[in-house]
């Protein structure tokens, strides 16, 4: 088990939010289910893709994108057996219920296809967002980020702060963040460097 020490790191400007240490074992690598095709990380879906709210019936596909980015983007930047030990090949879904529970997540909808997915507090904190690897490089996480900081800016809140890893820091620096601490987070035995980061916000006026 990990020891708490706050959340884990985002993931990669392509899988973004590294989550808490509590989300326990989590699922195995895209395995085809749902629509991924693994080899050559293709994707057979129409173009068109939608931001909705997060419905329950998505957590396979949720706990799929996360293992898969995880072990496929973030693996350049961390060990074999810090990968490992983020990601664990046995999903505990449980746990994953309880954590998005007092989350608020929206997903990211390629034609019934879940091509990622991004779960925040109203208080600012972005906790989770990642891209599964079929989807890199097409603005999936740029787009499911700036729904979050629209929401946060019309609720007014003026801050949106996270804990990226390795590979998502140069996403949040593109996108006005600014490191706080360079820290580390225990999980199952392996240390995870990670970056606290912020960015402030402008609040929204009405006309």
């Amino acid at each position: 088990m990990c020891r708490r020490l706050g959340p884990l790191p985002v993931a990669s400007a392509l899988s973004i939010a590294m989550p808490a240490p509590n989300l326990g074992d989590l699922g195995a690598c895209a395995s085809g289910r749902g629509g991924y095709i693994t080899k050559g990380l293709a994707l057979r879906c129409a173009p068109l893709v939608i931001e909705r709210l997060y419905k329950q019936t998505d957590l396979p596909s949720v706990i799929e994108v996360y293992t898969a980015s995880i072990r496929s983007l973030a693996a350049p930047f961390y060990s074999p057996e810090q990968i490992v030990a983020w990601a664990p090949a046995t999903p505990n879904a449980e746990r994953w219920q309880e954590r998005l529970a007092s989350l608020h997540t929206i997903v990211a909808d390629c034609d019934g296809v879940l091509s990622g997915f991004v779960s925040y507090r109203h208080d600012g904190y972005l906790d989770l967002l990642f891209t599964h690897p079929a989807f890199a490089r097409r603005g999936i996480a740029t787009r499911l980020y700036s729904r979050v900081e629209s929401a946060l800016r019309s609720e007014g809140c003026r801050r949106v702060f996270t804990h990226a890893s390795l590979a998502a820091r140069p996403f949040f620096d593109c996108h006005g963040f600014h490191v706080d601490a360079e820290e580390s987070v225990e999980c199952r035995g392996a240390y995870l460097r990670r970056f606290a980061m912020h960015k402030e916000l402008s609040v929204e006026r009405s006309a």
